[in-house]
């Protein structure tokens, strides 16, 4: 019984230690989507490998990264009214008419690297 005892004490201060890591974070609810890709992300050939997936976070995530990569925005070719910022492969366009944001990145499944994920 004592064996038993122990192993619920270092169960119980495990959990305790990562809940409270998780709620010293200020998590939100993330709105977005996936693809599982490969390296050409707009119309690729049918015989090229998916080897990525790609990420896209759109609404309000979108809106908090894209604000909190630093610098101002670069005027996008996808649009007269699209700004990109990036920090490395993380790609964030913020659409002025029309208010919307979108993040996007890719993963390498085989390596777990990340690579360009955003086209327009």
């Amino acid at each position: 019984m004592n064996k038993l005892m122990n192993f619920l004490v270092v169960c119980i201060v495990v959990d305790l230690c990562f809940s409270n890591y998780a709620f010293a974070q200020n998590f939100k609810k993330l709105d977005g989507s996936y693809a599982i890709a490969s390296k050409t992300i707009l119309d690729p050939p049918p015989d090229e490998k998916k080897d990525r997936v790609l990420l896209f976070i759109k609404g309000r995530g979108a809106r908090d990264i894209y604000e909190g990569i630093p610098g101002p925005g670069k005027k996008d070719v996808c649009g007269d009214n699209v700004f990109r910022k990036s920090a490395g492969d993380l790609e964030c366009t913020k659409d002025v008419k029309l208010g919307e944001y979108v993040c996007g990145i890719g993963i390498l499944l085989q390596t777990g690297a990340t690579a360009p994920g955003l086209g327009c």
